[in-house]
């Protein structure tokens, strides 16, 4: 559970394990650096959780879930 949708943002980028073979096909790996393609790939992470709150298509995937804490409502049957 995180305080704000960036902290959870931020958490999941930060400890995603890039395999770049999900985000890029073996020319581009072959012909960039590996730093430049984990830091595309955290950039293309980013984008979708905070545009989306979800990603999809990765080996691994997320989906932020939003919930107000101490806001109660009434249903009626």
């Amino acid at each position: 559970m995180f305080t704000s949708k960036w902290a959870a943002v931020n958490a999941i980028v930060k400890n995603h394990r890039i395999e770049l073979d999900e985000f890029f096909d073996e020319d581009e790996i072959e012909k960039t650096s590996k730093r430049v393609l984990e830091a595309e790939a955290r950039r293309r992470l980013r984008k979708e959780l905070e545009f989306a709150y979800q990603t999809q298509g990765y080996e691994t995937n997320y989906d932020i879930e939003v919930w107000n804490i101490n806001e109660w409502y009434l249903t009626k049957y």
